[in-house]
């Protein structure tokens, strides 16, 4: 497989090619690429991560007059003029990475690759989480029309959210499909720590900014009181609001924010985390807490319902349930292993090797005009089937 995943933009603005030395999770993810976004299908792919700004504004070919031509249209127009596609000619599947942003340009970039190379198998995905995109449709209904032409556009769709699989196949004729977001499990893994080997630290996951954070907040504080020699602990994260109203009166502290390969030790060393998120999102600190080793309680992201099922919290204003989770936690070694044990073992059904063969499997139906044959995956013995 000749395989490129496509952004309307990246970090470098640049081509990105992964090597055995330089996977995408052990780059800078704040001027490189992110280390377990879509990325991860690059590495595992060992193929391109290309940004479309570079097709538009000649930089895949060289072409610096189409750039200063590009960037004066848009600044007189608001719009891009046509580009180029010929560079794409050197792939036969392309993940297209849609944001809602941008989501008129791709979807006319996918209408386009559709008709100049026919026999390209092109596979669509949302960046932003679908609570997120249900807000930008209530906002303004161009971007549920533009979504919908992207979605159209495809051969397929990808969700990394089992649960909104039938929402998403409502809106749209293309077949929508799950599978996990690819984890770079090994490599976070060899952060694994004991339960024994933990501080009693309850880490409170998430942007204060975002009101079902903060009711984990609320449950934190209740633990806290049955557990006295507990700390709870708030990242103070870069230009985002900080709220911590709710935690007066507890012992707490604020914590730095850390790139991921930094993260993982710290998010070892803890006993809980709480994400009561309710976004339908991937869940990406879930499944870093399967990878190490930590107890996640939270709302239903996509790795805190498979990774953590004995943890999940349904709805938001459930307080007595978390709290009563967290307490059972703390007070109980027994099913802290239990649940920690499962979730390092479920974890490895999302690395790169099982990616490759789902995602080689959907290109194989779609050749074959039998994507609506892709299984759904259900685990068996922890193991995703």
């Amino acid at each position: 497989m000749k395989f490129a995943c496509v952004e309307y933009t990246t970090k470098t603005h640049k081509v990105w090619i992964p090597s055995e030395e330089h996977p995408n999770f052990l780059c800078d993810p704040l001027s490189e690429i992110d280390p377990t976004s879509f990325g991860s299908y690059t590495t595992a792919f060992n193929g391109q991560h290309i940004p479309l700004t570079g097709a538009i504004l000649g930089q895949l070919d060289g072409n610096v007059l189409q750039g200063l031509y590009q960037r004066l249209r848009w600044r007189l127009l608001g719009t891009w003029g046509n580009y180029s596609l010929d560079y794409f000619k050197n792939f036969d599947t392309l993940l297209v990475v849609y944001d809602w942003k941008r989501g008129s340009e791709l979807a006319k970039f996918v209408k386009r690759l559709r008709v100049k190379y026919p026999k390209m198998i092109i596979v669509g995905v949302p960046t932003q989480p679908f609570g997120q995109l249900r807000d930008q449709w209530r906002a303004g209904e161009e971007h549920l029309s533009s979504l919908i032409e992207f979605y159209d556009s495809c051969h397929a769709v990808l969700s990394i959210v089992r649960a909104t699989v039938p929402y998403q196949q409502s809106l749209t004729k293309t077949p929508v499909v799950y599978i996990p977001q690819p984890y770079p499990a090994e490599y976070a893994q060899k952060s694994w720590r004991e339960p024994s080997d933990k501080e009693s630290v309850i880490f409170i996951a998430g942007e204060t900014s975002r009101p079902d954070i903060l009711a984990g907040h609320l449950a934190a504080k209740e633990i806290q009181k049955q557990f006295a020699n507990s700390i709870i602990h708030v990242t103070d994260t870069p230009n985002s609001p900080l709220n911590t109203q709710l935690l007066r009166d507890t012992l707490h502290e604020l914590v730095p924010f850390r790139p991921w390969r930094q993260y993982l030790p710290y998010l070892a060393g803890v006993k809980i985390v709480l994400n009561m998120d309710t976004w339908w999102t991937r869940g990406r600190v879930q499944a870093d807490c399967a990878a190490v080793g930590t107890a996640s309680i939270g709302g239903p992201s996509d790795a805190q319902t498979e990774l953590f099922p004995e943890l999940l919290v349904r709805d938001v204003e459930d307080f007595e349930t978390a709290i009563k989770l967290g307490v059972h936690l703390l007070g109980d070694n027994s099913f802290y292993t239990e649940v920690t044990e499962r979730a390092k073992h479920r974890i490895l059904s999302y690395n790169f090797e099982h990616t490759v063969q789902r995602f080689t499997k959907l290109v194989d139906l779609i050749k074959k005009d039998e994507v609506r044959n892709f299984p759904e995956f259900n685990w068996v013995n922890d193991v995703l089937l």
